[in-house]
Parts: C-alpha cells; structure tokens; sequence
C-alpha cells in the first residue's frame, strides 16, 4: 500500500541524514503539490507547521510539525481526522528529506519501519535565504589631539584604533567637539589605503559615514584633522577633538 503511495523516484544523496542543525537555506512556507496528498506549511526560524491532506488510499487529515535545517527538511504528520484505520491513513507519519536545488521541490521519503519506497516529489516554490548576518557592532572612541608643530592647517598628529570587524563593510563617521572654537575637515583611512576627506564641519557636527569593504581581521582606522582659517584658527591647528564612530557587520 505505501509502496503505491510513493512511488517516485529519489537521486542519490538527497534525503536528509543525521547533521548538525544548521540555519535554513530556504523558506518553504507555502503549499505543496505532491502524489501522495498536498502540503500547506508555514515556516518560522527553522521550524514549520501547518497540515497535510492524504488523496491517495484514503482522505485523511493531519497536522504537520517539524524542522527545516540547510536544505534538509523533517515532518511529522499527526492524523487528526478520516475515516482510514491502517497505515498509511492511520497513525502518525514521519517524513524525511530535502528541498532540491532548484527550490521548486521538496523530495519526501516516509521514514516509518515499513516504509522503503523512494520518496514523493511535492512540487512548489521555496524562496531561497541568503547567509545570515553578523549583528551591527558600534564603537565610538573620545578623541583629543594636541598638533605639536610645525604650525600648519593639517595637523602633524592623527589620531589611530585598532579594531576587528567581520568581512564586508566598516563604516567610520567623526563627530566634533563642542568645544571647536573654528572649521575642521577630517581625512578618514582603513588601513593605510585611499583617505576619504570630509567637507569643513563646524562644532558639534558630523562627517558624512564613510563605508569601507574589509576582509575578516583586525583593521587600523586613522583620522586625521585640517583646519582653515576663520574663528579662533589664524593659519594653522593647536588641537582637535570629538568622538569617533565605528560600525561593523550587520
């Protein structure tokens, strides 16, 4: 009887093992297609539910439960209403396998002691999820620099951090003190490569926030300060203050 059921064939290494739960790689929330009866599942973090309509041998009802972890999919079907008292109708029904590459798929095998049939292709549309993010870390560091000559706009003295960050992007942003008594702009560099100037701020004001492509590691972050004249500045820069802003990840 179950044979009948699902009798469509299985590629080799599709169907799910025993591994390490790991984040899904797809969102199979939706309604599937299959030979032996029709899905509906709602996912949510990795776990599903939803319910399972039997149309061959019998019309039984039943509740669907389980996980999704990569690609491999675990069910377990509940009976919860028919008119069918012998497997496959009866009972509870536990159903492994996997979403195929494509995502247009989900390749099912009943994993019940009398069950050795190949699997059932249900057929829908899975959406594909990207990687997982690294949560947005913010950093911000209290910035005091004294310019020890010579006496020029651009002072001699930059201000630098260490920092570790995640592969993708660093994002720096300098912020003047209150106590900034002329103009400022500031020359942003990772790592000793290319410096984004900003425009001249005043105090208590923001560069734009630079964004930076970074490898996985520990990253140098250097600011360095250039006045003009104007306010308290009569040709060159004593000292320079704010707060420095750091973003990784996310």
């Amino acid at each position: 009887m179950v044979k009948t059921l699902l009798a469509v064939a299985l590629s080799a290494g599709l169907l799910a093992g025993t591994s390490t739960a790991a984040a899904p790689a797809w969102d199979i929330s939706g309604t599937w297609v299959g030979f032996s009866g029709d899905l509906t599942l709602t996912q949510t973090d990795g776990k599903l539910s939803g319910s399972f309509r039997m149309k061959v041998g019998c019309t039984d009802s039943y509740t669907a439960t389980g996980t999704i972890s990569g690609s491999a999919v675990t069910l377990t079907l509940t009976r919860a209403g028919g008119a069918g008292d012998q497997p496959p109708c009866a009972g509870t029904q536990t159903l492994n396998g996997a979403v195929d590459t494509s995502g247009t798929a989900l390749l099912l095998k009943l994993a019940n002691a009398f069950q050795s049939s190949p699997a059932d292709r249900f057929a829908g549309k899975a959406t594909k999820l990207g990687a997982p993010k690294t949560p947005a870390s913010v950093k911000s560091y209290s910035v005091f620099v004294k310019c020890p000559g010579p006496k020029k706009q651009l002072c001699s003295q930059s201000y630098a951090v260490l920092t570790n960050a995640p592969a993708g992007r660093l994002v720096v942003q300098f912020t003047t003190s209150s106590g900034h008594c002329s103009d400022a702009r500031f020359r942003i560099s990772v790592d000793g490569g290319i410096e984004r100037i900003s425009p001249f701020v005043r105090r208590s004001a923001s560069t734009p926030a630079y964004t930076f492509a970074v490898r996985a590691g520990q990253h140098r972050v250097q600011v360095r300060a250039e006045g003009r004249t104007g306010g308290c500045n009569t040709g060159y820069v004593t000292q320079w203050a704010g707060t420095l802003k750091i973003t990784t990840g996310g």
